[in-house]
């Protein structure tokens, strides 16, 4: 059996045999007159192997060329011309049938340099080294033997006939042809001969076509009339998804029709509409520009849902009669949930859609409604916590309740609750949690937590020693929480820290409180004597240093409203021997208290050993 490459060959062969003759009988008068040959015919683009996909490498090798002219015909035609006419147009004529075509020589020159010694040696392997780098499957060597007789047969071959006229083109059909002409894709080289009066185009994948009269036993193939036609869309392969109720398989990059209406799938799919059920379907890719017209129409039968389940009771939050071909749901719900057995148990109260499950082939039934009625259940009692305010607490709660504020859950202790930190200032919620089932939680509670007050802030400090207390005052060690009180207005105690504030009342919290170092004063063998005095507007606080050098004390200077509000405080760093003085405008347009003393340091507000605390009042 002859295989294609052979028979290609063979007919590139009959080809360049018969521009043989043509020459030879003077046929190509152009060529032998020493006109230049074609130099645009060119091979085809390379694939990576360096030689163009699904072609046949043909080099054609004219024959002498240069110095050597090879034999001279009965006219003096020199055979290297004669080889190198034949060869272009041979050339010409095979890449117009699709070969992939190479020359030795595309001129009258030789293959060598003029340095050569052996001109005819270098020539044969340079047009060796073209034939290996071409790859050439088939190389073609042209010559010409020469005879004395200058008689040469004529031939006359035939111009092809015209190309047919009339073809007319719709859409993806070319009409007016006959079984006389074949037809092919211009990116084809395959000719398929016609059989009717049309072209159906719609299943060929191209819309640019090719049309002759088919070659005879006397007449070449005729010229080609080239039309266009337009592509028919693919038709589209959709299906139906019966467990997601949708219609799968849409080209997210195309535009369809369903019942000649526009649809917009959603990443390949679109939600089959109420009122498709039961009907029948035509879904058309739409043409996606002039190119291309609609495809075919894809026809779908979409069959009813299937009927409800019938049946299901429910009782005492169980619903009966169920089995695993079904599916439910409440109604506030988006999911569906599987059923394994007869009976749903101990189900929350509320509308619940039931319904058989879908398979493979058929959708989901159609939906069974039932309603499982919620049993009213008490609720616990409204919480009614008061404040106790000297224990900061919540008293007046059930001590076996459990209890939520502000959402978190506490246990009470002896009916109480302790206030925490983050309540006051707020409005806090108490609700009591159901005990049981058979029961609810309560009404919320809402009560005020009212904010600490301010710790006091007129307090005297003075060695172990408290002055300007109130009754409204109490103490505690630190870290003690022993409170006491006292009615004194001054108090000595030992040694060590201690926490003042206000007391509680029965409307309100104690206080903040103010923490105090007390530590005995210091043994000194020195004094510093205080004295305020008033100099025309000024007020002169006086300090008599009464040793021979520089004592680092702190003297105080505080200025008060004649109801006690502090309106200036004022600190004078170290004295020196003698007498020290320091003045402060009196720029008060009211009665004054000023109070000058000696600190031993501002941490601990200890009076300074062997001072006294000065006192004026001005007016």
């Amino acid at each position: 059996m002859i295989n294609r490459k052979t028979l290609d060959i063979a007919m590139a062969v009959l080809f360049i045999t018969g521009v043989i003759c043509a020459v030879v009988f003077g046929l190509i008068p152009s060529a032998l007159d020493g006109e230049a040959p074609d130099d645009s015919v060119e091979p085809a683009v390379m694939n990576e192997n360096g030689r163009p996909p699904d072609k046949i490498n043909i080099v054609i090798d004219p024959g002498h060329g240069g110095a050597d002219p090879g034999k001279i015909g009965a006219s003096g035609s020199c055979e290297r011309e004669v080889n190198l006419a034949i060869s272009m147009i041979t050339g010409e004529m095979l890449t117009e049938r699709g070969y992939n075509v190479f020359f030795t020589r595309r001129d009258d020159n030789g293959l060598y340099d003029d340095g050569d010694v052996n001109k005819k040696a270098a020539d044969m392997r340079k047009r060796c080294s073209i034939i290996e780098e071409a790859q050439a499957d088939v190389v073609i060597s042209i010559h010409q033997n020469s005879f004395t007789d200058s008689d040469v047969l004529s031939l006359n071959i035939p111009a092809r006939p015209e190309a047919p006229n009339g073809i007319l083109t719709t859409d993806t059909t070319i009409n007016g042809v006959d079984n006389t002409m074949e037809y092919k894709a211009t990116n084809s080289d395959t000719w398929t001969p016609c059989t009717s009066n049309k072209i159906e185009t719609s299943t060929l994948g191209a819309n640019e076509f090719e049309i002759r009269y088919k070659a005879t036993d006397a007449d070449f193939a005729s010229n080609s009339v080239t039309v266009r036609t337009k592509i028919k869309e693919e038709t589209p392969n959709i299906t139906v998804d019966y467990k997601n109720n949708q219609l799968v398989g849409f080209d997210s990059e195309s535009n369809y029709t369903l019942n000649d209406n526009e649809i917009t799938p959603i990443d390949g799919k679109l939600d089959i509409a109420d009122n498709w059920y039961g009907r029948d379907l035509t879904i058309t890719r739409k043409a996606r520009n002039d190119e291309y017209v609609d495809s075919n129409s894809k026809s779908i039968h979409l069959p009813t849902l299937p009927l409800a389940p019938t049946g299901i009771a429910t009782a005492d939050y169980n619903i009966y009669n169920v089995n695993s071909d079904m599916e439910y749901k409440l109604t506030i719900e988006t999911e569906w949930h599987e059923i394994n057995s007869e009976m749903l148990e101990n189900v929350p109260f509320g509308i619940y859609e039931i319904r058989y499950k879908a398979t493979d082939t058929a959708f989901a039934s159609e939906i069974f409604t039932l309603n499982v009625e919620e049993k009213v259940k008490p609720k616990e009692i409204t919480p009614t916590a008061e404040i106790e305010y000297s224990r900061r607490t919540l008293d007046y709660l059930n001590n076996t309740s459990t209890y939520l504020v502000n959402g978190k859950e506490y246990h009470t202790e002896n009916g109480s609750l302790n206030i925490e930190d983050s309540w006051y200032g707020t409005t806090i919620t108490i609700i009591c949690k159901a005990s049981n089932e058979k029961f609810q939680d309560s009404e919320p509670q809402e009560i005020y937590i009212p904010t600490l007050g301010d710790a006091p802030d007129f307090l005297e400090v003075q060695g172990t020693k408290i002055k300007n207390l109130k009754e409204t005052i109490e103490i505690s060690n630190k870290g003690e929480n022993n409170w006491f009180t006292t009615g004194a207005t001054e108090l000595e105690l030992e040694e060590g820290e201690y926490e003042i504030r206000f007391m509680s009342t029965t409307t309100s919290f104690a206080s903040k409180s103010i923490t105090v170092k007390l530590e005995k004063e210091p043994e000194s063998n020195y004094t510093i004597e205080t004295g305020i005095k008033k100099v025309d507007n000024d007020i002169v606080c006086t300090a008599e240093n009464n040793t021979d050098g520089y004592i680092t004390a702190t003297g105080i200077i505080a200025i008060y409203s004649s109801s006690g509000t502090l309106l200036k405080i004022e600190t004078i760093n170290g004295f020196n021997a003698g007498a020290n003085n320091y003045s402060i405008s009196n720029d008060f347009n009211e009665p004054i208290k000023v109070k000058y003393f000696i600190w031993t340091a501002l941490n601990n507000m200890t009076v300074y050993a062997n001072t006294n605390v000065s006192e004026l009042t001005i007016d």
